[in-house]
Parts: C-alpha cells; structure tokens; sequence
C-alpha cells in the first residue's frame, strides 16, 4: 500500500516535471522558430534569388495540402494511448498501435499515390509562368523529393504521438528545437557554398529521417512500446477515422486559409516577387497566432471542470474575458509596433521591392486580431465536442476564399490574394463563430467584447497615434532607426496601456513577481 501511494506520488511529480519542461521548450521552440523563420528569407533571397525563392515557396504550399492527408490519426494517438494507459489496458494499446501503424502506411501510399497523380500537371500548371524550362523540371524534382519526404514522415508521425501520451514532452520538444538550430546552421553553410534550393529540400529530408530515427529509439527502447498486428478490431479503427475526421477537416481549412494564396498566384501566373511577397507577408500573422494560441491551449483543465458546474456559460464568459484582455494586450503590442514601422521593417529586412507583403500582412493581422484574442473559445468548443459546426461553416467560407482569389489574384497580385483570406477570416472567424457561441455554445458574447476591449482599444489606439506622430520625425534608417522606432512604440504603448487601458488584476499580475523578487533579494 505505501510503495503504491510512493509510486503514485511519484508519478505526478514525473508528469509535473514533464509538463512544466515541455511547455519551456515549447515556448522556446516557438521563439526560436520566429526567429529564424526571420532571418532566414533574407538569406534565401540573397542566395537563392527571387524566381528560385518563389519555387521553393510555391512547390512547399502545394505539398502542405497533401500533408494534411494524415487525416489526424496523431491526435487519435496521443487520446488513446493516454486512455489504454490509465486503464492498464497494455494488450488493447499495442493492437491499437498496430492498427494505427497500418492507417499510416496507407497513407504514406496514398500520399505518394496523391504525388503521382498531381506531376504531371505541375508543369503544365506553371507552363504560361515567369519560371524556364529549367525551373520547371527543377520544380518537379522538389516536388518528388517532398512527396517521398512526406511519406517518411506520416510513418514517423505515430512516434511523438505515443511520447505525447506516455506524457514524455520533454524529449520530442528537446529534439525538435536542437534539429531547428542544426538546421538553421547547415542550411547557411549550403547556401554560402552554392548549393540551390533542392539542396534544402534534400537537407529537410535527411534531417527528417535523423530525427523519426532517434524517436523510434526512444519509443521501442526507452520507453519498451510493444506493437501488435495480430486481432485488430476494426470497429476501433473506425472509431479512430471517425474521431480524426473533423480535426482533419480543421488542418485542411488552415492549409486554404493560410497557403492558398501562393498557389492561386503560381496559377494565374504571377511574378515570383508577388508569389514570395504573399509567403513572407502571411508568415507575420502565423507567429501572431501562434503567439496567442500558446496562453489558450494551457486552459484545457480548466474549461473541463467549468462545464460541469451551475452558471457555466457565465464563468466561461468570465473566463473567455479575462484570458482575452492578457492576450489583447500582448498583441496589442505587435500589432501596433507592425502597423507604425512595418514598412521600415520589410524594407530592412526583405527590400523595399517586397512591400507588398507590409500590406498583406498588415491586413490579415488585423483580421486575425478577434479570432485569436477569442481563441480559448476553440478550447471551450473542443471540450463541448462542438467542433462539427466550427470545421463546416469554415469549410464553406473556405469556398468564397478560393473564388475570390482567383477572381483577384490577376489584378493585385499578392494583395488580391490577401484580401480573399482576410474576408474569409471576417466571415467564418468572426460573424458566423461568434454567432454560434452565443446561441448554442451559451457563451454572453455582447458583455465578452464590452469588457474585453473596455481600455484596452481606447490604449491601443493611442499608442498607435503616439507612436506614428512621434516615429515621423525620427530621420534614422536601416536596422538603427528600426530599433530606436521599434523602443519609441514599446514604451508609448506600455505607457499607454498602464494609464488607460489595464485593470487593478492586470496591472498585479506584473506588479507581483517584481515584488516577489525585491522581497526575497531583502
């Protein structure tokens, strides 16, 4: 009885350890990635050139959409693993784990299936295209290597998927951040020695192969998980695609709203720099999401315990309010900081060649700007199991998106293609989401907005008319007058938020550390 209560304990301190290890690096693994993902366009720009840029950008759009042939199964993983393992059920995981190793295999086929099917049209696709002969067989040759680097990884997706629900985060999030760093490091030296953008793609794959290697070790060795392909039920297994279904409907949604573009404007044949200005431009508002979606996820517990009280719509409202004015605030900041010296910024760091992608990143930061201070509202909606509403409304806005940018696309170039997906954002994220936390998720979404941008937005727009008033007789350039602008939009609106825009709980969640630290140094 006492070695078992000892285990136990033992065991929560481990998954403590885990969780609070695993969310540092992931945190640093989102940081990291923004960071080189920064300083990596100029790079390729340099080297590379435009036209071959614009290949290396369009033929990795393309392979995104058959990426999300995975169909989810990982997230099925992770969830059932989880479950066989607080059930002791060992013998249900491993025919569990067989049964999702042959889901993978089947779709490691099918993508290269999918592949096979879709070359020879890709130069027939870009044939009327600023792109040669020689880039166009050059595209082909990314585009197999990608498919067979695709196929490697849905086998290899099952390995993090069982570390995820063996609660090992640790290792993978390690892993993941050192193979960034590596790669960062041996895509410059391949660059510098002349080596074009197959070599990049070549590199992404052994890398792949290294790190899927390393996780199967880990997997089989470290943690002594059994497969079994002997008396699968397959009525789990279609539980397990019934489950995964909608989720990869939601990764298929965000391969359309987020890489569409790029596609639509290899179709219709625009110049490479309207295709790079689309990629670099949309690559601003994937770190905003990310950013914002990191405080959302860790509130899980806390949404599962909610919905089973009285009064859940109400502090599920309380709760959407307060997680979205921290997270309105930390936004606030880029968003603000992006609007008043963006253009400094994109000349500095792409050429002032690239400023079409100010303003298709300026757009859809401010169309993503309610979506992602209402995040927790997917959580809330993951936990109701009312993602089916959510994934099929977004789906259909998904088809006015398509029309739109190739009905605009020809004519504004990267621009045109920007404005279908911010659209789309308005439509789907904003109207028709909200709509349905109101009336069926029961959440007081009039009283969410009033509170939530109560201060705030009045803050917001201050620091913002601070900020470009007082930036326009700054006469630095370059990276210099970069960072002096950038400092004068951080204390304005700080300064700005402190005064006007923060309540007393918000002002103590930055007040209470410090104190912490002056009464220990005491």
């Amino acid at each position: 009885m006492l070695w078992s209560t000892i285990r136990r304990w033992n065991k929560e301190i481990m998954a403590k350890s885990q969780i609070k290890s695993g969310a540092v690096f992931s945190y640093l693994s989102i940081f990291t990635n923004i960071i080189v993902g920064l300083l990596i366009a100029p790079v390729m720009l340099k080297f590379l050139g435009d036209t071959e840029c614009s290949l290396y950008n369009l033929i990795g759009a393309l392979v995104g959409y058959i990426s999300v042939l995975d169909f989810g199964i990982s997230n099925a993983i992770i969830r059932y693993v989880a479950k066989y393992r607080l059930e002791n059920k060992e013998q249900e995981q491993r025919r569990f784990l067989g049964m999702a190793f042959l889901l993978y295999t089947f779709f490691a086929i099918l993508v290269i299936g999918v592949g096979l099917a879709i070359s020879p049209f890709l130069p027939n696709a870009l044939a009327n295209s600023a792109y040669t002969e020689a880039d166009i067989q050059k595209a082909l040759l990314m585009f197999m290597i990608l498919i067979v680097n695709l196929a490697f990884s849905l086998l290899s997706n099952a390995f993090p998927a069982i570390m995820n629900g063996y609660g090992r985060f640790s290792f993978q999030k390690i892993v993941t951040w050192l193979r960034t760093i590596l790669r960062i490091i041996l895509l410059i030296l391949l660059l510098a020695m002349g080596y074009d953008s197959v070599a990049i793609v070549i590199l992404d794959t052994v890398l792949n192969v290294v790190t899927a290697l390393i996780f199967a070790a880990y997997v089989f060795i470290g943690l002594k998980v059994k497969v079994s392909f002997h008396g699968m039920n397959f009525a789990m297994m279609r539980e397990i695609t019934h489950y995964s279904f909608y989720i990869f409907l939601d990764m298929l949604i965000n391969q359309i709203y987020w890489k569409l573009g790029q596609l639509v404007l290899g179709v219709v044949s625009a110049p490479p720099i309207e295709i790079n200005a689309f990629a670099y431009g949309m690559t601003i508002p994937n770190y905003y999401i990310m950013i914002s979606t990191a405080l959302a996820t860790m509130f899980l517990p806390t949404i599962t315990k909610i919905v089973t009280e009285q009064e859940a719509g109400k502090k599920l409202t309380d709760l959407m309010i307060r997680v979205g004015r921290i997270q309105l605030l930390i936004l606030g900041l880029v968003l603000v900081g992006f609007l008043v010296i963006g253009r400094d910024f994109i000349s500095v760091w792409l050429g002032g060649r690239y400023m079409a992608a100010y303003y298709v990143a300026s757009s859809v930061l401010l169309a993503t700007t309610i979506p992602c201070f209402q995040n927790i509202g997917i959580v809330i909606l993951q936990v109701k199991n009312k993602m089916r509403f959510r994934v099929l409304s977004y789906l259909g806005v998904c088809v006015g998106n398509i029309a739109l940018s190739f009905i605009l696309s020809p004519c504004f170039g990267a621009i045109g293609a920007a404005f279908g997906t911010v659209l789309s954002l308005i439509i789907g994220n904003i109207v028709i989401i909200n709509f349905y936390y109101h009336k069926k998720v029961g959440l007081d979404m009039p009283r969410a907005y009033r509170e939530t941008l109560r201060g705030i937005l009045p803050a917001v727009l201050a620091a913002f008319a601070a900020s470009w008033a007082v930036n326009a007789f700054i006469p630095l350039s370059g990276w210099p007058g970069l960072i002096v602008k950038g400092l004068v939009v951080c204390v304005l609106y700080c300064a700005s938020v402190w005064l006007i825009g923060m309540n007393a709980y918000e002002k103590n969640l930055l007040i209470s550390p410090v104190k912490r630290v002056l009464k220990k140094s005491r």
